[in-house]
Parts: C-alpha cells; sequence; structure tokens
C-alpha cells in the first residue's frame, strides 16, 4: 500500500485521543461499496476493517472488475489519510452515516456540526 509522508498532513490536535470519529461522505460511499456497511443504515467500521477489505480488493483482480476499478485506491487512500496522515489507530472506530436529525450530510455540513457541537451552539 501506498505511504502518506508524516508531517505533511496537519494533524489536528483534537483528533489524537479520539477512539470513536463520525465520517460521511466520501468514507460512507466507499464503506458501501465495498459491503463494510449497509447504505440505508450506515455503521460503525474500524480503521482496520478498511485496510483489510483494501487488501482483499486490491490482491484480487477478479474482484475488481466486478466492482469500481478505482476502489482499490480509494480504500487504500482512506487507510493511508486516517493512519498515517491524521494519526489515528487501526482501532479506531469510524461512525459512518449519510443523515443527522434526518438531513443529508457532507463533508462541510459535517465540519459545521462538529465545530457547533464542541461550542453547543443552537
Amino acid at each position: 500500500m501506498l505511504k502518506v509522508v508524516k508531517g505533511v498532513i496537519n494533524q489536528p490536535h483534537e483528533l489524537k485521543d479520539s477512539s470513536t470519529f463520525y465520517a460521511f461522505s466520501y468514507y460512507f460511499d466507499h464503506a458501501v461499496e465495498a459491503g463494510l456497511i449497509d447504505e440505508s443504515r450506515g455503521g460503525a467500521v474500524k480503521i482496520r476493517d478498511f485496510r483489510k477489505r483494501a487488501k482483499e480488493v486490491c490482491n484480487r483482480p477478479s474482484k475488481r472488475s466486478q466492482l469500481n476499478p478505482l476502489l482499490c485506491m480509494d480504500l487504500t487512500y482512506i487507510v493511508c489519510l486516517l493512519k498515517d496522515g491524521f494519526g489515528f489507530k487501526e482501532s479506531t472506530v469510524l461512525q459512518l452515516t449519510k443523515k443527522v436529525r434526518n438531513v443529508e450530510t457532507s463533508w462541510a455540513l459535517g465540519a459545521a456540526i462538529y465545530h457547533f457541537q464542541k461550542f453547543r451552539i443552537h
């Protein structure tokens, strides 16, 4: 697998001790595509689950041809970004969802929800 060079990505200090992290959009869509979660319910996935599935997809050409041909690269990117880039552990849980309070999320909305939740602004 490819490696992200440590130190090139700014590692937010708030993420260092996080054992659970909420993720949306790109992470959610690729977890569904890889069969890690159900699209209608979302779910919790550990980073190691993304890594294991990336190895399976990347090492089996027959499986790759049945799926998105870029899925190997996308799953590898997710693992490298989260582990080597942001410094998460393999045991970090990603809570993947498409909606929050019945509103579809996107990366920008996800960032805003985190920011406002931190300050409890309603």
